[in-house]
């Protein structure tokens, strides 16, 4: 399939993300710092595109750095850090 996960906003600056399609395990990890450095806003969102013809079953979210405030197995999966947070990681499994 064509389809896959991806980050299509980052609240912050991108340090990796990776899709396997052999297990549908997406990863993505950013640092909270705009590309020129200055630290972003709480408030600012990340945006995770999520198709369900890889999850039709559902995913799970293991996040550090920040919270889901997304529906559960939403499409698009919005992230927004914790205050302190420096640095953000996401991991996405099917739940099967």
């Amino acid at each position: 399939m064509l389809e896959r996960p991806y980050p299509q906003a980052v609240a912050g600056t991108p340090t990796a993300f990776s899709y396997d399609p052999d297990t549908n395990k997406f990863r993505l990890a950013y640092t909270t710092t705009a590309p020129n450095g200055k630290r972003l806003g709480r408030h600012r969102r990340t945006r995770v595109y999520v198709p369900r013809s890889h999850y039709p079953g559902g995913y799970r979210a293991r996040v550090i750095g920040a919270k889901v405030v997304s529906h559960p197995d939403a499409s698009y999966l919005m992230l927004e850090r914790h205050g302190s947070a420096r640095n953000v990681s996401l991991r996405l499994t099917p739940t099967r």
